[in-house]
């Protein structure tokens, strides 16, 4: 799972400086962070080989339901649902 701190020092900024220019831009690390969660996992979900267990693991959930609680809650359906009816 990837931490402010983490993503800071492999951009070669300090974390004050980190939040500074994602404040400038209108946005914070919390939002970055689960814009490329969501990102990954619509892209996850492309592959039929995986199930969404495995998704929410990569995608950096400790579990199916709480994967499923966020998807819900980012493009409100479920991610089974959304792989049957956008995904062919």
């Amino acid at each position: 799972k990837l931490c402010i701190d983490d993503a800071a020092r492999n951009l070669g900024l300090s974390v004050r400086t980190l939040i500074r220019r994602l404040r400038k831009d209108g946005t914070s690390f919390q939002a970055v962070r689960d814009k490329a969660r969501q990102d990954l996992a619509l892209r996850l979900l492309r592959k039929p080989n995986l199930t969404v267990e495995e998704i929410a693991l990569a995608v950096g959930f400790s579990g199916a339901a709480n994967f499923s609680r966020a998807f819900k809650r980012w493009f409100g359906s479920s991610p089974v649902r959304y792989r049957r009816e956008h995904i062919s």
